[in-house]
C-alpha cells in the first residue's frame, strides 16, 4: 500500500498517540528513531522508504507535554458521571466524543490491571 506524505504523517502521529509511554520515552530522548521506524513500518504494513517515516517521526509535535496529556485524561474522569473499581470489572461513564475516545485510550496505557491500580507515572 502506497501513502502520500501527508498521510504518513498523519499515520506516525496516530500511532505515537497510541502509546503514550513511547511518547513520553521520545520527550525524554531514549527513543531510537530508526527503531521505531521500522517497528511503525512493520505494525502498519505502510510500503514506503524508512526515511519517510524517520522524517515523519523526528516532524511530530512533541507539545503538550506529558503532564499536560495525563491532566487531560483527569478531566476525562472528572467528567465522568459514575466510575466504580471495588471488583474486578470498572465502570466509567462519559460523553460521547472523539476527545474522549482519544483521552480514554491515553488513560487505559497508564491501568495496572493485575494490580487494579494505576501504573507509577509523573502526575501520580
Amino acid at each position: 500500500m502506497t501513502k502520500n506524505n501527508v498521510d504518513i504523517v498523519e499515520e506516525i502521529k496516530k500511532t505515537i498517540d497510541a502509546r503514550p509511554g513511547t511518547r513520553m520515552d521520545m520527550s525524554h530522548g531514549l527513543i531510537n528513531i530508526r527503531a521505531l521506524a521500522r517497528y511503525i513500518i512493520k505494525e502498519q504494513k505502510i510500503n514506503v522508504p524508512i526515511d519517510a517515516v524517520i522524517s515523519a517521526i523526528r516532524r511530530y509535535d512533541l507539545d503538550p507535554p506529558m503532564p499536560q496529556v495525563f491532566e487531560n485524561a483527569r478531566k476525562v474522569v472528572k467528567q465522568a458521571s459514575t466510575m466504580s473499581t471495588r471488583n474486578p470489572i470498572g465502570s466509567i461513564n462519559v460523553v460521547k466524543d472523539s476527545e474522549i475516545q482519544q483521552l480514554l485510550s491515553q488513560l487505559f496505557s497508564i491501568i495496572h490491571y493485575q494490580q487494579g491500580h494505576i501504573k507509577n507515572h509523573p502526575c501520580r
